[in-house]
């Protein structure tokens, strides 16, 4: 190195100086992703370490290259500065994205949500860097001393042609390497080959990959679209249920239970159990389609068997549909003492005992789509790719094209999340929320949700039948009795509670629900249609405010609210759906495995609309169909047990028998699926399909 710098610098005295700067520049990217390691608990496996050691490297080489482009020493200076303080703050960023929602997040998402963030936020973020300072002077360690160093030099001088073709040269050696470990990691659980091609989403690949990495592959993949590729597990291990790996929802005191495989009497009606499709020639249209995206996604929708039609099918036709995204919410959070009206509709009308709703990424938004959209949320800002789509399948289209009124309402800001742009899409007539028609709020944070149903019932109730959609906000983080008012107004209800104020203030918060749906249920009875409505509510994601770590938490609070420490993998997800109506004579108990996607098509068969349950991840929960929950690490729970991806383990349900073709063919099949509906929307595929209609 010493010989080429003497012989192609034109100043040998200062060839040490540049090559000191060179690797100063370079190397400053790679101790900001083992920083972002270090802090965040990112993989250290050998061939995690080797990627992010030349992908770093790499990218570094490029900043080299462009901050020694100029003839001024001092633009080169400030150019290099420049280039090491937008990365470092971009990595910051990143960092406390993580801190506050878990999970790392899109560009993308991330420049849409700016101004709602600064908006709704910035007394957090000021806490958020308060706390956060130790860690912001670490990354501004390289910038800082660049500055200083090229400070006493009064710049830098320019890189000669031969250090430019030299880094250039290095850039793209360093990026074919990282390439091979990504390749070598070709089997196994979930692969870095898998989150490099097909199986890429930002937040699963940040740890593996890198930051920088995942973020050049989030743009591309952005423009261009995710491609299609293989998937080898190789050896799964397998293993046998333990006698409390399974926690089942407190169904103990429900009466006159019903299996629903036993719910109906069947001696004297004819049940129609025909397919739950359409007439869509799949075969035909992949023929026909020029563009290979759309034309693998329809043999792929033409291979799934569709689920039947059931006893429960048209169940509740032509009567109301309630449905209610509560923000944070958690079975936890259900008590007979504390909350009677939502422990009397958990466990009085269909009782999931094993419901999950996975952590998509994207925090609510991707709640969100789940339950609405039914497919798999393929990124932290897909919901706002709705936006001026095609989206025929959502329960809101299906039901308004029924005659249905149908609105939505949210007592938060309009244009949060860009809902002002997707929830009419979405087959609400209206969308109303805090901002554009929804007056009256007491104009505090969190809102009250009692409030919000206060000021809404009377829009619907005499416009029958109606379908409403509600995402609340009063259950939001974080969880304190002076930062947020929910808790502060509920405090005296929890006060003899024996937790910590944090969870105290989590139950104080979500009481605020209990009371809305007291109030829901007043108005409906009053209204003599409560045995007319169903009335359905799930969460968007699970209090991770309430994680060690999140919001500057020192103690897991998420533990001490379910009174045991939680796998991370699957427990943490677990969570209540409620499903409720006065026409529900007896309690009818789902022991199944159930999530998220699953609502979408359970409702439109429920309210019997004609739907293709091809087009949709979920399955209809009272069908034949086999139960399957899909986690976005391709983590995955069936009928006969659960496989941790993060682990390549899987463990076998008390009585069942399975096999490595089971466990791998399984494991497969959620790869496409995670492939395939995850480009519903990205692609536009229904209007493909319904575009005339």
């Amino acid at each position: 190195m010493s010989k080429f710098l003497d012989r192609y610098s034109p100043n040998p005295r200062g060839a040490g100086k540049k090559a000191f700067y060179s690797a100063w520049i370079i190397f400053s990217v790679l101790y900001y992703e083992l920083l972002l390691k270090l802090l965040t608990g990112g993989s250290f496996s050998a061939c995690a370490v080797v990627e992010m050691f030349c992908f770093s490297l790499s990218f570094g080489s490029v900043v080299f290259l462009l901050s020694g482009w100029f003839k001024s020493k001092q633009a080169n200076r400030w150019v290099g500065f420049a280039f090491m303080f937008l990365i470092a703050v971009y990595f910051l960023v990143q960092y406390f994205v993580r801190q506050t929602f878990t999970v790392f997040m899109e560009p993308e998402f991330m420049v849409s949500m700016t101004e709602n963030v600064i908006g709704s936020y910035s007394g957090k973020i000021v806490s958020i860097i308060f706390h956060g300072l130790p860690v912001i002077l670490l990354y501004f360690v390289p910038s800082v001393g660049w500055l200083i160093m090229t400070g006493r030099t009064h710049g830098v001088r320019r890189s000669t042609p031969h250090m430019r073709m030299f880094s250039l040269i290095c850039a793209i050696l360093l990026h074919i390497v990282g390439f091979m470990g990504v390749y070598v990691q070709s089997s196994g659980a979930v692969t870095d080959y898998e989150l490099y091609t097909s199986g890429f989403q930002f937040n699963n690949a940040v740890p593996r990959l890198g930051l920088v990495r995942s973020t050049a592959l989030d743009l591309r993949y952005l423009v261009f679209g995710i491609p299609d590729g293989g998937f080898d597990p190789g050896e799964i291990i397998i293993e046998h249920e333990s006698d409390d790996i399974s926690e089942v929802s407190d169904v103990s005191e429900v009466s006159d239970t019903s299996d629903i495989s036993e719910i109906s009497d069947t001696s004297e009606v004819v049940i129609d159990t025909s397919p739950n499709s359409l007439d869509i020639d799949f075969a035909a249209l992949a023929g026909s389609e020029s563009d290979s995206t759309i034309a693998s996604m329809h043999r792929f929708f033409g291979s799934v068997t569709p689920t039947n039609k059931n006893a429960y099918t048209g169940l509740f036709e032509g009567k109301n549909l309630i449905l209610i995204c509560a923000e944070s919410f958690s079975h936890y959070a259900i008590s007979k003492e504390l909350t009677p009206t939502l422990y009397m509709m958990s466990t009085q009308g269909y009782v999931f005992t094993d419901y999950y709703q996975p952590g998509w990424g994207g925090s609510t938004s991707t709640g969100e789509y789940s339950v609405l959209m039914g497919v798999y949320p393929s990124s932290s800002g897909i919901m706002r790719q709705t936006a001026g789509k095609n989206n025929y399948m959502t329960v809101g289209n299906r039901l308004m094209a029924k005659g249905y009124t149908t609105l939505a309402f949210h007592n938060n800001t309009y244009t949060y999340y860009s809902r002002n742009l997707t929830h009419e899409n979405l087959g609400y007539q209206a969308f109303i929320a805090k901002g554009n028609g929804l007056d009256g709020l007491t104009g505090r944070w969190p809102e009250s949700d009692l409030e919000m149903f206060q000021l809404t019932v009377d829009r619907y109730i005499d416009s029958q039948p109606f379908h409403v959609y509600y995402m609340t906000v009063s259950g939001h983080g974080g969880y304190s009795f002076t930062g947020n008012s929910m808790s502060a107004k509920n405090r005296a209800a929890v006060a003899d509670l024996p937790y910590s104020d944090t969870v105290k203030a989590y139950l104080a918060a979500n009481l605020e629900l209990e009371y809305a749906m007291e109030y829901l249920i007043g108005r409906l009875e009053d209204a003599g249609i409560l045995d007319d409505t169903l009335i359905v509510i799930t969460a968007d994601h699970y209090p991770y405010p309430l994680d060690k770590g999140v919001d500057g938490n020192t103690e897991d609070y998420l533990a001490e609210l379910a009174g045991r420490t939680l796998d991370a993998n699957f427990e943490k997800y677990r969570n209540s759906l409620i499903m409720y109506s006065g026409a529900i004579e007896k309690p009818v108990v789902i022991n199944d495995p159930t999530y998220s996607l699953d609502i979408l098509p359970t409702l439109l068969n429920l309210f019997g609309v004609d739907y293709d349950s091809r087009l949709l991840m979920g399955r209809d929960v009272f069908s034949d169909s086999d139960p399957l929950v899909v986690f976005p690490n391709s983590s995955w729970i069936s009928s006969k047990g659960r496989y941790n991806a993060s682990t390549n383990t899987f463990t076998a349900a008390s009585g069942a028998s399975v096999t490595q073709e089971y466990v791998k063919s399984t494991t497969s099949y959620v790869k496409n699926m995670r492939n395939y509906y995850g480009k519903i929307t990205p692609t536009d595929y229904y209007d493909y399909i319904f575009g005339n209609d």
